[in-house]
């Protein structure tokens, strides 16, 4: 009755149906600026570094506008084109970045590489919904669901060189890998400018009753601050007298001496006992100058100590200088590690403290960096036989760690 039923025993297949439309324009929230920690610690050591190099961006629902596999593209103009190669048409379409004009710091790259952005997933060439003629190359990134929140996001490292906190304006689009060559693009949706953190790498060492510390990261030369192009007081610039340091603008490093209270089981149990040490960031790797003082009514004053740094080089970095020589030290015949180390990545600024009675507390140290900045509020002063207005200077903190004691 009829022919015997075959039965074949397979392998399961899958077929990629390709995409014909293209995606929808991602509806970005917001971007922030993200870091990553490494830490290497033992009883009487640590050496944590932040990794600064990240920007998350939030986006609103829904995704996978095309299917499964849509990504988040980053466009950019081409795999090693300069900036100022862009033309005019495309200066919204693509990704840029720039240094911030307050501080004085070497150039960031001057062209953009998919190996600038190592958290990739797919790169490839594809052409513009919005000029059909033109074709970008676009680094696609994983978009995951945060759970608490509701929305999605997209996590996108980039390596913009070694400026202090340049400016990145993202050119994103959602891309469709597994699409037709015409439909793997939306159009493209241009963030707001955000900022990229600094690398800072932190070494604490405790040794009989004493602290030594160090901090190793990209500084610039001078910050927003710096005499003579900017003044202290609201009505006169004074020139600095012999022996007197002119003002720089960098930033301000501190080790705080802190304790815990033992009956809070929270992190705001942790309170400031002393200022161990207070000093400017030092690019040059030669002695650190003190820190002016700080003029505020609402800000106590804050003991102040000046800090010399044993980097023996300057740095070689700036942009038209060259090469720097520092003191003249005397090395060993071979360049060995930790040497090399430092010339690669120098010391900006280091202390040694002794620790003080913690009293049966829990204690530890912190660091904190702070950027420093000229407001409009003044406090008169009286200087060269006249009454003065004396600019009242904040700090911005950028930068904190933590050694358990």
């Amino acid at each position: 009755p009829g022919a015997p039923v075959r039965v074949r025993d397979g392998a399961a297949q899958n077929t990629v149906v390709r995409a014909s439309a293209p995606p929808d324009a991602p509806r970005l929230m917001y971007v922030l600026p993200t870091f990553r920690w490494q830490e290497t610690a033992s009883a009487a050591k640590l050496d944590v570094t932040r990794l600064g190099n990240g920007l998350r961006v939030w986006l609103e629902r829904p995704w996978f506008s095309s299917g499964d596999g849509e990504l988040l593209g980053v466009v950019i103009y081409g795999d090693g084109k300069n900036f100022t190669d862009v033309p005019d048409t495309l200066t919204p379409l693509v990704t840029q970045w720039g240094m911030d004009p307050l501080w004085d710091t070497p150039q960031p790259k001057h062209r953009t590489r998919v190996s600038d952005f190592p958290a990739r997933v797919a790169d490839e060439v594809v052409t513009l919904q919005e000029i059909p003629t033109q074709q970008v190359h676009v680094v696609g990134h994983r978009v995951r669901w945060h759970e608490e929140r509701a929305r999605w996001y997209c996590d996108i490292e980039l390596d913009p060189g070694r400026a202090y906190m340049p400016f990145v304006r993202l050119a994103l689009a959602r891309y469709q890998p597994n699409a037709i060559d015409s439909a793997k693009l939306s159009r493209v949706t241009q963030a707001e400018f955000s900022q990229v953190l600094p690398r800072r790498r932190a070494q604490f060492e405790q040794k009989r009753g004493r602290l030594s510390f160090s901090l190793r990261g990209v500084v610039p030369a001078h910050g927003p601050m710096k005499f003579p192009l900017d003044s202290e007081y609201l009505d006169i610039s004074f020139i600095p007298g012999i022996g007197q340091t002119p003002e720089t603008g960098r930033n301000r490093v501190e080790l705080v001496f802190q304790t815990r209270d033992p009956a809070l089981d929270s992190d705001l149990a942790w309170s400031d006992a002393s200022v161990l040490a207070s000093g400017l960031l030092d690019p040059a790797g030669a002695a650190a100058a003190p820190v002016p003082p700080i003029i505020t009514d609402r800000l106590r004053e804050l003991p102040l100590r000046e800090i010399a740094t044993p980097a023996a080089l300057n740095e070689l970095a700036w942009l038209g200088e060259g090469l720097a020589a520092g003191p003249v030290v005397r090395f060993p015949p071979v360049l060995e590690g930790p040497i090399l180390g430092d010339l690669l990545d120098p010391i900006i600024w280091s202390a040694g403290v002794a620790i003080p009675d913690r009293g049966g507390k829990p204690a530890r140290i912190a660091v904190r960096e702070y950027e420093r900045y000229y407001t409009d509020e003044w406090v008169p002063e009286q200087r060269g036989g006249a009454q003065r207005r004396r600019r009242v200077v904040e700090e911005r903190l950028v930068y904190t760690a933590f050694f358990e004691l």
